[in-house]
């Protein structure tokens, strides 16, 4: 059985499709979650350090920028209209960008370093906007004021960025175990839902195949019922409902009583091996001649068989007979001997029963079974057609058994 076919049987399973659905509702919600807490770790790994570190340099490089307005200025000898222009909005981004600092470290752990950056820039703000108010008289003392405060505030970003670094580890380092945890409870559930799987698809697999079983049985049963099991025939009750049925339907028919010759005799010389050779053999070879006949062969006991044939002309039967005699010249080959089988029959034609009995299965086994008698009484090896004459004799002997059944009452 292929793996499809284990799961189309779960799921005409009401039972196992709920419980699968189950499983993979707790999985797939297990794996959401673990998918959250590591976007989750990724996020804040970058937020840590990406966001504090961007936003603090921008702060730095507008007041480099600053500085070189101030420089320019200086060498120019004086705060000129379009350099003080450029100073004012180099301060506007400035106060933003501190601004956006402030926020971005607001979140964090407290830090020395970060307290200190931020309360420079807020200086240097004030410085500018002091110095805007004189309309930047003393542009030389601004510039160094500037200098000193930047290099100032260089040195403390660089002290807190590593103070975040640190922090960060240390998250990482946390959140790292939190993962391996959460990644070990993922694996185990994760085998438990497959071991709960496997389970249930081997119970499933078990269950199909003990069905199986139960089915193969029940052809073997049914076909042992109507088969024989040694030649693969009809056996005795399928050919009596082949008979009946033509019988209702009142169609003609002929049976053939067929008995072998010496048979016990290759049993007892040759052994049961060689009889079971022989009978497959007849039996291969009634089948093979009744089929020409459109009728068929069937096993009736032992060495007996019996042959079916929807017509009762005597020249067509006559015909099938020699047929028989003729494929039973060819011996039987077992074990580096050859077997000769001889056999006789007795033929019934449905036309020709006893007047004083009722047309049916058991008149015409009787019949065909009386001139079997009289094949192996007149020598053997020979077919019997049941007739006129035969039919005087079967009344005189039925005759004489009804009186010896009478005597004995």
């Amino acid at each position: 059985m292929t793996f499809r076919d284990l799961v189309k049987q779960a799921l005409l399973k009401p039972g196992l499709t709920l419980g699968f659905a189950f499983l993979a509702v707790c999985f797939l919600t297990i794996s959401g979650y673990f998918i959250r807490q590591y976007d989750d770790f990724v996020r804040q790994r970058t937020t840590f350090l990406g966001l504090n570190m961007r936003e603090g340099f921008v702060a730095l490089s507008d007041l480099q920028r600053i500085n070189l307005i101030v420089l320019e200025a200086i060498r120019a000898g004086e705060m000129g209209a379009d350099q003080a222009t450029r100073l004012d909005r180099a301060t506007d981004f400035l106060f933003v960008r501190a601004n956006a600092f402030h926020k971005s470290v607001a979140s964090q752990p407290s830090s020395t370093g970060a307290e200190s950056v931020m309360n420079l820039m807020d200086e240097v703000i004030v410085l500018l906007d002091t110095a805007k108010l004189d309309d930047y008289g003393d542009v030389q003392d601004l510039s160094h004021h500037l200098i000193s405060l930047t290099d100032e505030i260089r040195r403390l970003l660089f002290v807190f960025l590593d103070e975040q670094r640190r922090a960060q580890q240390a998250l990482v380092t946390a959140q790292s175990d939190q993962l391996r945890s959460q990644t070990l409870f993922l694996t185990g559930t994760l085998f438990f839902l497959i071991l709960v799987a496997g389970t249930a698809l081997l119970l499933l697999l078990r269950e199909s195949r003990l069905r199986r079983s139960i089915v193969e049985a029940e052809s073997r049963a049914q076909y042992l019922a109507y088969y024989d099991s040694l030649t693969g025939l009809p056996n005795r009750a399928q050919f009596q409902d082949r008979v009946l049925q033509d019988l209702e339907n009142k169609r003609p028919l002929s049976i053939f009583f067929v008995d072998l010759d010496n048979f016990k005799g290759i049993n007892d010389s040759q052994g049961h091996a060689a009889g079971d050779e022989v009978l497959r053999f007849v039996a291969r070879q009634l089948a093979t001649q009744v089929q020409a006949f459109d009728g068929y062969a069937a096993r009736i006991a032992g060495d007996e068989f019996a042959l079916f044939v929807p017509e009762t002309d005597e020249e067509r039967l006559t015909l099938l007979a020699d047929a028989i005699m003729e494929s039973m010249q060819v011996p039987v080959e077992f074990e580096g001997e050859s077997l000769d089988v001889g056999l006789s029959l007795g033929i019934a034609p449905s036309d020709r029963v006893v007047e004083s009995l009722p047309l049916g299965f058991e008149s015409l086994c009787r019949i065909a079974d009386f001139c079997l008698y009289a094949s192996k009484t007149s020598g053997r090896n020979q077919y019997t057609i049941f007739d006129s004459e035969l039919n005087e004799q079967f009344v005189a002997r039925r005759a004489i058994l009804t009186e010896l059944s009478e005597a004995m009452k």
